[in-house]
C-alpha cells in the first residue's frame, strides 16, 4: 500500500512539472539528467535507464530541475531542489539545497525564498546568513547586510550628511541628532547654532555688547542692548544728555527726553538751541533763528525762515532787505520795498523810476511818469510829444497837438488842412524845422546881444578914460588972472581948457 502511494505521488509530481515549465522532456529523452559528475563522458545509457516505466536519472538532475526524471523546474530563487516529503499537502513542497543568486535562506526553513538585502553590491549575499558578500552599493551604507547608515550619514536612505559640527561627525542614523555633542562653540541637537555670546560661520566671534550675549548667528546683530548702548552691535553709547542714559536701540533718540540744559532729539548739545542730531555729539539742525556747530550763534535779525546752519546765510529776507545775511537795504525806489535777495534788483519800480535798482528817473514827458523798467522808454507820451523818450514835439499844425508816438504823424489830422495843405506825413519834419529855426535864431540873437554888450562896454571905458586924462596932465598956466575972473570957475569946468573938446 505504501509503495502505491509513493508511486502515485511521483507520477503526480512528474505530471505537474511537465504541465507547466518542463523543457527537458523531449521524446522521453534525458536532457535534464546530470552527467557523470566525475568526467561527464558517460554514454546516454549510463545517464538514465529508459527500459523501465519508472526510469530515472542515474546521477540526479541538472541545476534548476528536480524529480526522478528531472522533468520539474525548481523555483527561480532555488538553484538545486528536491521534493519535500514531509510537506506533501503544500503546493510548494520542494526542498532547496542551493539558493539562486540574490536569495538566501532567511526564514529558518530550507526554501531560499528571502531576497538578499537591497543595498548589497551586485545583489550578492551569503546563502544562509544573508550577509552582503561584496560590500554595499554605496559608502552611505554599513553593516553586514548594508542596512544601517555609515558614519556621517543619516535618513531613510542614508543620503543626508551629519553636521560637520557634530563631535566626531557622528549622528543618529534616523533623525541626524549629534550623539556625542558639538565641536567648538556650536550648540543645538544637530549643532546648527552657536552657543550664547558667539556668532559667525565657525561660531568664533563674540557678541560682546549684546544683552545677555544673544545675537544673530550669521550677522552678529544683537537681539537687544544693555542700557546706555545702541546700534546693531550695541557698540555705541547713548548721549550723556539722555535722561537715565536711556536711548532707542536703533536711532539713539533719548527715550525719556533730555537732561536739563541739553537739546536735540539725541540731546547732543549742552544748550537749548538744537533741534536734531546726527550722532551723540553733533547737531545737524538748529532751532529757528540759530546756527553754528552747537547752534550758539543767532541768525541776522532780517532773516526769514531761519538761516544755514554752517554759514548763517538767510533762507529769506524781511521785506526791504537783501544779501546773504539780509544786511543790505533795498533801493528806496523799489515798489513796496521788494527786491531780489541776491543782488538787490527791484522786483518793480515806483512810478517815475527805472533800472535794476530803480535809481534812474523816467523822462519828464512820460504820461504819469511811467516808463519801461529796463530801458526807461516811455509807455505813453504827454500831449504834444512823441518818440521813445517823448523828447520830440508834435507839429504845431497837428489837431489838438496830438501825434503818433513812434512816427510823429498827426493822429487826428492837421489844423486848417484845406487852407495850408497840411501833410500829416511831414508834420513831424515841420516841427523839427521849427525847432531848428528857433535854435538858430536863439543862437544868432545871443551872439548879437553879446556884441552889443561888448561895444557898449568899450565906449563906456573910452569915455571914462578921456575924462580922467585932463586931471592927470593939466598944468595951471603961469599968467595973471584977468580982473574979475573967478579961479574956482576954471577948476569947476576944466573942459574949457581941453583944446575946445567938450
Amino acid at each position: 500500500m505504501l509503495c502505491l502511494t509513493l508511486l502515485f505521488l511521483i507520477v503526480c509530481g512528474i505530471n505537474k512539472g511537465i504541465a507547466e515549465d518542463s523543457f527537458c522532456r523531449t521524446d522521453n529523452t534525458c536532457d535534464c539528467c546530470n552527467s557523470n559528475p566525475t568526467d561527464g563522458s558517460r554514454e546516454l545509457s549510463d545517464i538514465c535507464n529508459r527500459q523501465s516505466l519508472l526510469w530515472k536519472c542515474t546521477y540526479g538532475c541538472k541545476d534548476g530541475f528536480y524529480g526522478g526524471k528531472c522533468f520539474n523546474k525548481c523555483p527561480e530563487y532555488c538553484t538545486r531542489c528536491a521534493l519535500d516529503f514531509g510537506n506533501i499537502k503544500s503546493d510548494d513542497f520542494q526542498i532547496c539545497y542551493l539558493c539562486a543568486d540574490g536569495y538566501y535562506n532567511g526564514t529558518g526553513v530550507t526554501n531560499c525564498s528571502t531576497p538578499c538585502p537591497t543595498n548589497c553590491a551586485e545583489n550578492q549575499c551569503g546563502k544562509t546568513t544573508g550577509n552582503c558578500l561584496k560590500g554595499c552599493t554605496s559608502n552611505n551604507w554599513s553593516g553586514d547586510k548594508c542596512n544601517v547608515c555609515a558614519d556621517t550619514w543619516y535618513g531613510n536612505n542614508c543620503d543626508m550628511n551629519c553636521s560637520d559640527n557634530c563631535h566626531g561627525n557622528l549622528c543618529h542614523m534616523v533623525d541626524g541628532k549629534c550623539m556625542n555633542g558639538c565641536e567648538g562653540n556650536f550648540a543645538g541637537d544637530r549643532c546648527e547654532m552657536c552657543k550664547t555670546n558667539y556668532y559667525g560661520i565657525n561660531c568664533d566671534k563674540s557678541c560682546t555688547n549684546c544683552l545677555n550675549g544673544i545675537c544673530d548667528r550669521s550677522t552678529g546683530i544683537c537681539s537687544d542692548c544693555d542700557i546706555g548702548s545702541f546700534g546693531d552691535f550695541c557698540d555705541n553709547h547713548c548721549s550723556l544728555g539722555c535722561k537715565s542714559f536711556v536711548c532707542d536701540r536703533y536711532d539713539a533718540t533719548c527715550s525719556e527726553g533730555c537732561k536739563y540744559g541739553y537739546s536735540g532729539d539725541k540731546c547732543c548739545v549742552n544748550n537749548d538751541k538744537c533741534e536734531k542730531c546726527d550722532s551723540t555729539a553733533t547737531c545737524t539742525q538748529c532751532k529757528l533763528g540759530h546756527y553754528g556747530d552747537s547752534c550758539s550763534l543767532e541768525c541776522h535779525k532780517n532773516c526769514v525762515g531761519g538761516c544755514d546752519k554752517d554759514s548763517g546765510g538767510c533762507y529769506g529776507c524781511t521785506n526791504g532787505y537783501y544779501g546773504q545775511t539780509c544786511a543790505h537795504i533795498c533801493s528806496t525806489y523799489c515798489y513796496e520795498a521788494e527786491c531780489l535777495m541776491t543782488g538787490g534788483a527791484c522786483l518793480s519800480c515806483k512810478n517815475g523810476h527805472y533800472g535794476p535798482t530803480c535809481n534812474n528817473t523816467c523822462p519828464d514827458n512820460c504820461v504819469n511818469e511811467i516808463c519801461n523798467q529796463e530801458d526807461g522808454m516811455c509807455l505813453r507820451c504827454k500831449t504834444g510829444y512823441y518818440g521813445r523818450s517823448c523828447n520830440l514835439e508834435c507839429s504845431l499844425n497837428c489837431k489838438d497837438n496830438i501825434c503818433d508816438q513812434d512816427t510823429g504823424s498827426c493822429t487826428f489830422g492837421c489844423v486848417n488842412e484845406e487852407e495850408n495843405g497840411c501833410d500829416q506825413s511831414t508834420a513831424s519834419t515841420e516841427s523839427l524845422e521849427r525847432k531848428t529855426n528857433i535854435m538858430i535864431g536863439g543862437m544868432v540873437g545871443s551872439f548879437i546881444l553879446i556884441m552889443i554888450i561888448i561895444i557898449a562896454q568899450w565906449f563906456i571905458l573910452r569915455r571914462m578914460s578921456r575924462r580922467k586924462s585932463p586931471e592927470q596932465n593939466y598944468v595951471t598956466p603961469n599968467r595973471s588972472k584977468p580982473d574979475g575972473e573967478n579961479d574956482d570957475e576954471a577948476y569947476e569946468n576944466p573942459d574949457m581948457y581941453n583944446d575946445g573938446e567938450l
